[in-house]
């Protein structure tokens, strides 16, 4: 006879699960007593939210299911706000929370939270376990769901007692259902307008990426002769420096909206309103396409395409390249260089100290190549990323970026050492962010990684005080009082730690952290936002 938790580790290995990440908890005995020799790999964090978060980034590089665990009550909570990342920036990720025996689930009992409802706002599906024999064909229910375009995070509570609960037999139920789209019809529209349309410009978004169509969609971006705009998680999708990249898609761009607004027809591949850019940045455009593996999110006030394309990316891209030679016969473009959002920092930069967030970027690219990862943090450093450092790789830049939550770059920098061992690996975080999940420099150097983190040190929350500045000429409680050592602290959790104290030590100091193959800390002193300008 098999208990619950021999089922759940089972099913967890019939799907080819190698990590869970999480903290574990004094009531799941059994699971992690399962656990212990079973080939898969219990990675320990200091906080749940981390292990959410590593959960997400895991999936988002391998492609394959990322597993995240807390215990019952404020384990649960803690990881909520990584499951609320990974559903927003649409993340394959399943999270196990323990939970109280069912007879001790009520109001006021201790430590007992209703999690299957805490966690349905922010999954694709919550559910809890009842019997043990409903293991296994609920988690393959659930990876099915979290697997599925639109892809995202589910959750499952599983009661202690049915963790320990005996079973003879049960059924082995794992669903490969896929959904067969019908887009013909569609599809000859699109056609159609391509043919009558002059004016195209097509917008690629996180979609792409997740649906690895990105070598297809460059196929038909230059056999039409379309210019493209990306969203930031599209970032790298077709090269930077390819001749029809107009740049990344901005709703705060004045030029974005006027291009746009022009055009007889927008195609827009895997595009998310999640990511901030409303319907209102095309305003004047004559058609709108949406092509995707499903149906647009949003409503109608933030995206109401003319035609949807659904289904398969890749498939929808093959017979559009197939299409009839006489359909894609269109004009030069004569405005094309009008077209880009050209980023140019101010004069002086090299000299300037504290750093300009340009010259971080500027020689962070001069180290790494195209085949290296930069994880961004959530702050002003994330649009300095957007500006200025190129990418031309999918996934050579990962974000936050729906629920674009601080804190994310240290857990998530650890899941891309663990997706990517060969690559090198730097992460960028403000000094608020980066103190949101410090604690996570001892995991990472328990863990033996290799890790710069680049600290973009201004004394303050400066999204927030600059948001202040420009909104009501002042500034209130978004300034740290006391300076932070970030390279004593570095060193306190067994890291390297770094200071910049003037423009060239910058390159010399990331050789030498790139180097040295261990956790890193730089602590770069950068200047106030409030008191630069990011570009000419």
């Amino acid at each position: 006879m098999l208990n619950g938790a021999k089922i759940l580790i089972d099913t967890l290995k019939e799907n080819n699960v190698e990590y869970i990440f999480g903290v574990p908890g004094d009531i799941e005995n059994e699971l992690f007593k399962e656990l212990q020799g079973s080939g898969i790999t219990f990675f320990n964090t200091m906080h749940e939210q981390s292990g959410a978060m590593m959960a997400d980034v895991y999936s988002r590089l391998t492609g394959k299911l990322g597993v995240c665990f807390s215990t019952l009550g404020p384990g649960a909570t803690n990881m909520l706000t990584g499951i609320a990342n990974a559903d927003q920036d649409r993340s394959s990720v399943l999270a196990i929370s323990g939970q109280l025996a069912l007879d001790q689930q009520y109001r006021d009992s201790h430590q007992y939270i209703d999690l299957e409802k805490l966690f349905e706002p922010v999954t694709k599906s919550s559910r809890m376990i009842y019997r043990a024999k409903d293991i296994n064909s609920t988690i393959n229910e659930l990876i099915n769901i979290a697997e599925t375009e639109t892809k995202g995070p589910v959750h499952v509570s599983i009661p202690i007692n049915i963790l320990t609960e005996k079973v003879k037999n049960y059924r082995t139920i794992k669903s490969n259902k896929k959904v067969i789209y019908e887009y013909e019809k569609q599809l000859k529209q699109l056609r159609t307008l391509i043919h009558k349309s002059d004016k195209i410009v097509a917008i690629i978004g996180n979609g792409v990426i997740r649906s690895k169509s990105y070598e297809k969609l460059q196929e038909f971006i230059e056999l039409f002769n379309i210019p493209f705009y990306t969203s930031f998680q599209g970032k790298g999708a077709i090269q930077n420096n390819h001749k029809l990249n107009c740049g990344v898609l901005s709703r705060h761009s004045q030029k974005v909206k006027e291009v746009l607004g022009k055009q007889d027809l927008i195609i827009a591949f895997g595009f998310d309103v999640i990511e901030g850019v409303t319907q209102d940045i095309w305003k004047g455009a004559k058609k709108v396409v949406h092509v995707d593996n499903n149906t647009p999110s949003g409503d109608n006030t933030t995206y109401y395409p003319d035609v949807e394309v659904i289904g398969d990316i890749n498939d929808i891209l093959n017979k559009l390249v197939n299409i009839n030679p006489g359909l894609i016969e269109r004009q030069p473009i004569t405005n094309l260089e009008d077209m880009k959002i050209r980023v140019t920092p101010p004069d002086g930069i090299d000299e300037m100290y504290p750093l300009h967030p340009a010259k971080v970027m500027k020689d962070l690219s001069s180290v790494l190549s195209d085949d290296d990862i930069v994880v961004s943090d959530v702050g002003l450093h994330k649009q300095a990323i957007g500006l200025y450092y190129e990418v031309n790789k999918p996934n050579q830049v990962i974000f936050s970026n729906g629920l674009s939550t601080m804190g994310f770059a240290v857990p998530a920098s650890m899941a891309a050492n663990i997706a990517c061992p060969d690559k090198k690996i730097v992460a960028i975080a403000g000094d608020g962010g980066f103190q949101m999940n410090i604690q996570e420099l001892a995991t990472a150097v328990e863990q033996n990684q290799s890790i710069v983190y680049i600290v973009m040190n201004d004394g303050a929350y400066g999204m927030v005080k600059n948001k202040q500045l420009e909104t009501t000429g002042v500034h209130h409680a978004a300034d740290f009082k006391q300076a932070r050592d970030f390279k004593s602290i570095a060193t306190g959790f067994g890291a390297l730690g770094f200071s910049i104290n003037e423009p060239k030590d910058l390159i010399p100091t990331l050789m030498l952290a790139l180097s040295s193959k261990k956790v890193c800390v730089i602590d770069v002193p950068i200047q106030q936002y409030n008191n630069i300008k990011m570009m000419k």
